[in-house]
């Protein structure tokens, strides 16, 4: 069989790409394994396992896009819990002036 060299490419980019999205924090097991499986496809390459190593290239890049997606849907729960907290701080300060400035009756 080819060697996996795309699929090693791919791993690789694929992880540059989760560690940019966030996902030491959202996704810190997937990306961890997908970094030992493109070792792994990367010993076996050397050993000439050509099988083994296109195994662990593919199961790479599937933990590394699984990664992605896990830092990517953190980063958004993340960015959308803050912009509701911006929302009811806005809220309450717009009722406290209210409030203060509507006229006794």
């Amino acid at each position: 069989p080819p060697p996996p060299t795309q699929d090693m490419t791919r791993g690789r980019t694929l992880i540059e790409q989760a560690e940019r999205a966030g996902a030491q924090r959202y996704a810190a097991v997937e990306l961890e394994s997908a970094r030992d499986k493109l070792q792994q496809a990367d010993s076996a390459q050397k050993d000439g396992k050509q099988d083994v190593a296109n195994e662990r290239a593919a199961e790479a890049v599937a933990d590394a896009e699984l990664a992605n997606a896990r830092a990517t849907s953190g980063t958004a729960r993340n960015a959308a819990e803050e912009l509701q907290k911006g929302n009811e701080t806005l809220r309450k300060e717009t009722e406290r002036s209210f409030t203060t400035t509507a006229p006794n009756q």
